[in-house]
């Protein structure tokens, strides 16, 4: 999904995933550290691995790395950066040259062609001009927001715990089951 210009939050708290599209760039401002998780690409979908016990590791559905940026649009409302491995690596190459933090503005580009080709990365210091974050989005918020974009209900407490994922992972099953019982 592309979001060309995110909205300002909505009561539900709504966070766009900013993927860009063949041809197409985004410019935002990196506002903390990405989450970086593996995920399924199965039936059409991205579906997040739940590690060991994993429905979709047993059937052997391609998985991969992604890493989540929290970011701010141009305008400065918030949202969220997807990067792959390839991607990934080259922005961090940039930003080792000037911080330790993820802080700046970077350009993602998608090569005209397939969806599924590596976004190129530019990066930049950030300049007063720049949009300034309201503070960092808390993990917390970043992994709501993704269980709502794989339309997964959220578990509540802290992601990564053992009851966190175990719930994760039910809900998992059950979205699995639905879909292939209406196939």
């Amino acid at each position: 999904m592309w979001i060309d210009a995110p909205t300002i939050r909505t009561e539900n708290d709504f966070i766009p995933l900013i993927r860009p599209k063949p041809g197409k760039s985004a410019v935002v401002v990196l506002n903390g550290p990405p989450l970086r998780l593996f995920c399924h690409y199965f039936r059409r979908r991205t579906w997040p691995c739940v590690g060991a016990g994993c429905p979709l590791c047993d059937r052997r559905a391609s998985k991969r790395l992604y890493s989540y940026y929290p970011v701010l649009s141009l305008r400065g409302n918030p949202a969220v950066l997807e990067l792959t491995p390839v991607s990934d690596q080259s922005l961090a190459r940039q930003i080792a040259e000037y911080s330790d933090e993820p802080v700046g503005v970077v350009k993602v580009t998608r090569p005209t062609g397939r969806n599924n080709l590596p976004c190129e990365v530019s990066w930049r210091e950030k300049r007063d001009t720049d949009p300034k974050p309201n503070g960092e989005i808390e993990r917390t918020f970043l992994v709501r927001t993704l269980c709502r974009l794989w339309k997964l209900p959220c578990p509540d407490g802290d992601p990564g715990s053992a009851d966190w994922v175990l719930e994760l992972r039910q809900s998992l099953i059950f979205a699995l089951d639905e879909m292939e019982s209406n196939a």
